[in-house]
């Protein structure tokens, strides 16, 4: 079998990939699916958008096989990848609880008074960062409400781009997963007011 660790030979493989052997890939999928699906699991919490973003980590390996033969480090080529689709995926997933909470406030309000609403989504979010770790709260606060790029988030908190990074992901998934257990009680206490 290619995947064995006395055959596996990535820069053979690699090497194929450019030229265009999906058999290739197929070896590289084989190695490395049971390394990025936990990575990506950790953050993404969702067992089926994890096979799909599994899925979409080794599309772009793919699609970017042409260029596979100047990376040096293969592994941390793809844990950025999947790092990468992981943060989009958390993005994504935010903006659509945005979505939802827009599309179903104005059948509430039609029953309620908007400004308590939207005082006690904004509160529920208020409480969610509070408890978010000192450092994680600071860069989260820097990037959404002072609207801070990762690199000036980082030069002015003396700490690498990809420490940022790791941040805003590790917040954003603890947002939605507070979000999501707690604005249900929310919800129902707006439409009892």
């Amino acid at each position: 079998m290619l995947t064995d660790q006395k055959y596996y030979d990535e820069a053979a493989l690699l090497l194929r990939m450019a030229e265009n052997d999906q058999a290739a890939l197929g070896a590289i999928m084989d190695h490395y699916t049971p390394v990025v699906y936990p990575y990506l699991l950790y953050w993404v919490k969702n067992a089926e958008l994890v096979q799909e973003i599994s899925q979409d980590v080794f599309i772009s390996v793919w699609r970017n096989r042409h260029r596979l033969l100047e990376v040096s480090n293969f592994s941390g080529y793809i844990y950025t990848i999947a790092r990468n689709k992981a943060i989009s995926a958390i993005n994504a997933d935010l903006s659509r609880m945005r979505n939802e909470v827009k599309e179903e406030a104005p059948e509430i309000t039609a029953t309620s008074a908007p400004q308590v609403e939207l005082k006690e989504l904004s509160n529920l979010i208020d409480a969610a960062v509070a408890t978010l770790p000192p450092k994680r709260k600071e860069v989260f606060r820097l990037s959404r409400e002072e609207e801070l790029t990762y690199e000036e988030i980082a030069e002015r908190l003396s700490i690498s781009r990809n420490t940022v990074k790791g941040h805003m992901v590790a917040a954003l998934v603890y947002l939605r997963d507070y979000l999501k257990t707690h604005a249900d009680i929310v919800w129902i206490l707006l439409l009892f007011w």
